[in-house]
């Protein structure tokens, strides 16, 4: 791998500087100025699409196609920002109880100011842009360091950002490990979205946390996926493949894993090894066949990495049912997809996320048995679950009995696409979510506001202590506002206090009208 240019200590405090300014003059709290800059960067996808793909082909070997749709979800990301960002920004009404009446409750979105988005190489475009919707339309002024690992790509992204929108707000940098380093440590960002590994993930989340930033984790995990009796077979193999192959397995939210229940093991299997030589033929390993991949694995690390997992359970005598370590091209940068069978649980490929084009699959008797094994991994908070089954009662039984940051039923990996449905990690495979509303959630602080009349005050009287006060009756008085019961039905204790306060506001003001008339 060739060495990575590092930014400058110099220019990384100049760039921070700036930002800073500018979000103190406000810059960024006119609505119409950050849907300006929206317009200007769907503008600028659109631009720069041809470099997009020639980059994406250069850094990860992806098909044209799988460049497009990662373009797409960038721009829809962005139209629907744009569409709707003059209704994420109002305030939110909240209801005020009874007895801080007159009065009115809401919550004030309110931007969380510095952002620093540091993006994966897996998806160099969409990881890096994507929080940068929600950043923009939240009102953040915004640091983008895109990933080392995908360089062509990271220097179209810089161009993005750099020509089309509003420097006084947002600024891109290059580099590596030195530079994230220094961004995290060295200067004080409201916002931290981090995307990347666990190892890394920790070290930004310690370094953050120091001076108390808000910190979004995009992590992963051994994704597992459970094949229930009750299912059709050929759909969840098909399904299974695309998701394990989608981007050559390097991606946070391929099944890492497979249980398949043994009354439905010898049809799955058989409709795999079908199903995988109608896509890549009998000859896996030819440059035709290789070319039929959706991308390459990334630079020659992870394919000596990924090579060595598949050698490790050959060297063991695992069932290697399909593909396997004679098949793969170091020169191509081409690893096959490789199904290992029952491998032991001490293998590396079941210690941490394989991110490659290698499903371990596993033969369960029950689908307890499946749920067990899940909840007994190292990994305890996957990213995302995955359950094929026909069977209502077997899905929630899944889904109730687990724990992960998403799921899928029936169905694999596609949610990531919804911008209706927040995507994101729990525990180990990260903290916080985003995608559509809740990208702007993600970079947005919710200020809880009380606004209470001052009309009432000549007439209830000081709230203040006074020597002369009956505490007795004092204490009295408040137990019966604010202690509470829990009452199965009828017309619960708070509805009759409630119903007591109305009468005594009421009673104020009628009282006050008498006043006003003498």
């Amino acid at each position: 791998m060739s060495e990575v240019y590092e930014e400058s200590l110099g220019v990384l405090q100049s760039h921070f500087e700036a930002l800073k300014r500018s979000f103190d003059k406000g810059l960024t709290l006119d609505v119409e100025w950050r849907k300006f800059q929206l317009k200007a960067l769907h503008k600028g996808i659109q631009d720069c699409e041809s470099e997009i793909i020639k980059a994406e082909k250069a850094d990860l070997g992806k098909a044209v196609p799988l460049i497009v749709v990662e373009i797409g979800t960038c721009l829809k990301e962005i139209e629907e920002a744009y569409s709707n960002v003059d209704e994420w920004v109002k305030d939110v009404p909240i209801s005020t109880p009874i007895e801080l009446q007159p009065g009115k409750s809401w919550r004030q979105p309110k931007p969380k100011g510095l952002a620093l988005i540091i993006s994966a190489w897996n998806f160099p475009l969409a990881l890096a842009l994507q929080p940068l919707v929600g950043a923009i339309a939240a009102g953040c002024c915004v640091v983008v360091k895109p990933n080392e690992g995908s360089p062509e790509t990271a220097k179209v992204v810089c161009k993005i950002i750099d020509n089309y929108l509003d420097q006084a707000a947002f600024r891109s940098v290059q580099g590596g490990v030195k530079t994230s380093s220094a961004l995290v440590s060295e200067f004080h960002f409201d916002k931290i979205f981090f995307t990347g590994g666990s190892k890394v993930g920790r070290k930004i989340a310690e370094a953050g946390v120091k001076y108390f930033a808000d910190i979004t984790l995009e992590l992963g995990g051994k994704n597992p996926l459970i094949i229930d009796e009750y299912v059709d077979v050929k759909t969840a193999v098909w399904r299974t493949v695309y998701a394990r192959m989608e981007n050559a397995g390097q991606f946070c939210l391929s099944p890492d894993y497979c249980l398949v229940h043994t009354n439905v093991a010898k049809e799955f299997l058989t409709e795999l090894e079908r199903f995988y030589t109608e896509c890549w033929g009998c000859n896996p390993g030819t440059p035709e066949a290789i070319n039929k991949m959706p991308a390459r694995i990334v630079n020659e690390y992870h394919w000596e990495r990924l090579n060595a997992l598949i050698k490790e359970a050959e060297d063991s005598s695992c069932e290697i049912l399909i593909g396997g370590s004679k098949l793969a091209n170091k020169s191509l940068r081409y690893i096959p997809f490789t199904v290992v069978l029952n491998p032991p649980l001490e293998m590396e490929m079941m210690r941490e996320e394989i991110f490659g084009p290698i499903l371990p699959v596993f033969i369960v008797n029950t689908l307890d048995e499946s749920i067990e094994f899940v909840k007994k991994m190292p990994c305890k908070h996957p990213l995302n679950l995955y359950v094929f089954s026909s069977k209502k009662d077997n899905v929630s039984k899944v889904l109730q009995n687990t724990m992960s940051g998403n799921a899928c039923v029936n169905e694999c990996a596609v949610n990531v696409i919804s911008s209706t449905l927040p995507f994101g990690g729990v525990g180990e495979s990260g903290h916080g979510s985003y995608h559509g509303k809740w990208s702007f959630e993600c970079f947005t602080h919710y200020r809880s506001v009380m606004q209470r009349s001052t009309i009432i005050d000549p007439f209830l009287g000081t709230r203040n202590f006074k020597i002369d006060l009956d505490h007795e009756f004092l204490t009295k008085l408040y137990r019966f506002l604010f202690y509470g019961t829990i009452k199965e039905d009828g017309i619960p204790l708070s509805w009759m206090k409630g119903l007591i306060m109305i009468v005594a506001v009421l009673t104020s003001f009628e009282w006050l009208l008498r006043i006003t008339k003498c």
